[in-house]
């Protein structure tokens, strides 16, 4: 914490553990790498306020994290929530919340937030200084958290010039989402159907402007590819109790099994034992 004259950090091959606050303030460090042997990342501010930092690598081989298409950011597998970024993270497409300070105090100036995402943690981009552009798809439901009053999601973002919100709803969003930046400077770009309901729902309708999206304005990306690398599989839980099926890019980072299309006559539907499947 505050190590100021840290700037590369190569962590041992058997750590299990990194607690809360761990890196806190290291001004100086610009990149970092989690060895497969660490089970357990507590994310409350891990690498808050260190504002040089570029890269972030997760090492093959983690059964619980990864940082998947190069990401430059700490995902927890099992659940696709990215829980620590940095100035060079791209958030990949599949990506379901960006957890709580999971970007406090970086000087990223531009994030786009990808469809997939539907939820935004308290104090996800907070102290962002340098940050001006937001792009935020069409799946966010919530910003802030919803159990209790905190928020700060967007808050002390002293250059934010550009909101750019897609969603299909106005999202859940704490009235202290924006606390210390100047949206009364900033402009809300939202759906045409919902530029009014915006204008009269805190704190969004403290923005300087609120105007209809249009064809030119920035969006999330999207993977629209036939052959993106996805495939369908299952992943059996520890107790052997549960099989959950995906159908994504990650069979090996969540240690899946490959399944096979499913064909059936339905009269025999009840006989049909795909191959991978082996009773004990």
């Amino acid at each position: 914490m505050n190590c100021n004259a840290l700037i590369r950090l190569e962590l041992p091959d058997n750590l299990v553990s990194i607690g809360n606050q761990a890196f806190f303030g290291c001004s100086n460090l610009t990149s970092v790498i989690i060895p497969k042997s660490v089970s357990n990342i507590e994310n409350d501010m891990l690498f808050g306020r260190c504002n040089s930092l570029t890269s972030i690598i997760v090492e093959e081989g983690n059964p619980q994290y990864d940082s998947r298409d190069n990401c430059n950011a700490i995902i927890i597998t099992a659940f696709d929530k990215l829980i620590q970024g940095c100035n060079g993270t791209k958030i990949p497409n599949g990506i379901t919340e960006i957890c709580r300070t999971a970007f406090c105090g970086s000087r990223i100036n531009s994030i786009t937030i990808p469809n997939s995402v539907t939820k935004i943690g308290y104090e996800a981009f907070n102290w962002c200084q340098e940050l001006a552009t937001v792009v935020v798809g069409n799946g966010v439901t919530a910003i802030g958290d919803d159990l209790t009053n905190l928020g700060n999601s967007f808050g002390s973002c002293l250059k934010l010039k550009d909101f750019y919100l897609y969603a299909i709803n106005v999202p859940y969003t704490k009235d202290n989402t924006f606390n210390n930046t100047n949206i009364e400077n900033a402009v809300l770009h939202v759906p045409i159907n919902l530029v009014e309901t915006y204008r009269t729902t805190a704190p969004w309708s403290g923005f300087k402007e609120i105007v209809a999206l249009t064809d030119s304005n920035p969006k999330p990306e999207e993977n629209t590819s036939e052959d993106d690398g996805r495939e369908a599989y299952a992943v059996l839980s520890e107790a052997s109790t549960k099989l959950t099926f995906y159908y994504d890019k990650y069979k090996e980072f969540r240690g899946g099994i490959s399944i096979e299309p499913v064909y059936y006559d339905k009269g025999n539907v009840h006989d049909y034992v795909p191959t991978w499947f082996e009773k004990s």
